[in-house]
């Protein structure tokens, strides 16, 4: 007879193996995401467990150039062009930035745009970790100049293109010793995000990614660093159970599946016991009872406001703690 395989005999997946990574991070660690939508999936998870994280401070950014272009603007090493905004339904909006950036004048967005730089600029002093996602090397340009979004604007205005491998090396070779002049010891992880960019084509997609995936290694250093994420969703998710109705972005399991390996590689071992134990204050904020103001829930309230203080030396809990405070009767 045939001997039966247990279950730990049998890989029912490829894992992707994690090269070890020369710092870890914990709640006093600054941390900036930028670019894709998925870094600011990335930053979410991070903020939700007290880490101090500036995430897509400029919204989403799809390229690298874009990326760069913003440092630019908030180190003061090149203004936006004044020539790129555009008014639409009574709103004005910035060709540079995410369509979430928009104004009820030019001068409104003016100061929207410059305050993100300032809160960009404050936050790169303090940080040590500056978390990439590059999501396509296709970039439209406006007046044989770059942008980031065409705000749904007549598509003859604009002209696609592919960035080549070479000006997106000089190009993150620019950012990077713009960013060392304020902070020159901060570490960069970078990837390539897993959303499919299909409205460029499939194939197109392929090629887009290809050339995002070969600049990471290439631009890889003591200070920049490659998490493969690309590489867990295409191979260790490889099933569309993983994809959201889309098809093309990665589902919430998806999402935080990658995230966690992100803790399990990159995090201090006291944080992510510190983060997990939080995790259950969350989920006791969120309980929401059958009986409100009763004897159980009020001392449900006041051992959960003692837990919360436990969390004081770690990060600042006084949102959550006012917030649980606020349910007790004559509080």
């Amino acid at each position: 007879m045939r001997e039966m395989l247990s279950r730990k005999t049998i890989s029912l997946k490829t894992e992707v193996n994690f090269k070890e990574y020369p710092f870890r991070l914990n709640h006093h660690s600054g941390i900036i995401t930028m670019g894709s939508c998925f870094s600011e999936v990335v930053g979410e998870f991070l903020s939700n467990r007290k880490f101090e994280v500036l995430s897509n401070p400029f919204g989403t950014v799809y390229n690298l150039y874009s990326i760069v272009n913003l440092w630019k603007h908030a180190l003061g090493a090149k203004p936006l062009s004044d020539k790129h905004f555009v008014e639409k339904d009574g709103l004005f909006f910035h060709y540079d930035l995410h369509s979430s950036f928009y104004g009820v004048s030019k001068e409104d967005l003016w100061d929207k745009i410059n305050l993100a730089a300032a809160t960009f600029l404050e936050h790169l002093k303090g940080a040590d970790l500056m978390i990439l996602t590059f999501g396509t090397s296709y970039v439209y340009t406006f007046e044989e100049e770059i942008v980031n979004n065409c705000q749904k604007q007549p598509a003859k205005l604009f002209q696609k293109r592919l960035l080549s491998l070479q000006e997106q090396i000089s190009v993150f070779e620019e950012g990077f010793h713009l960013i060392r002049t304020v902070t020159p010891d901060i570490q960069f992880l970078i990837s390539v995000s897993p959303v499919r960019h299909i409205k460029d084509g499939v194939v197109e997609n392929s090629l887009s990614k290809s050339l995002l995936r070969v600049l990471c290694d290439l631009i890889t250093s003591t200070q920049v660093h490659y998490f493969p994420a690309y590489e867990v969703m295409l191979d260790e998710l490889r099933d569309y159970r993983y994809y959201k109705e889309d098809l093309i972005h990665p589902s919430t399991q998806a999402e935080h599946f990658i995230c966690s390996l992100f803790m399990e590689c990159l995090v201090e071992d006291n944080a992510k016991k510190i983060s997990e134990n939080w995790s259950k204050i969350i989920q006791g904020i969120q309980h929401r009872p059958l009986q409100p103001g009763s004897e159980s829930h009020i001392a449900f309230l006041n051992n959960l406001l003692k837990k919360i203080e436990t969390f004081r030396p770690y990060f600042d809990v006084t949102k959550e703690w006012e917030e649980v405070k606020a349910e007790l009767p004559n509080a």
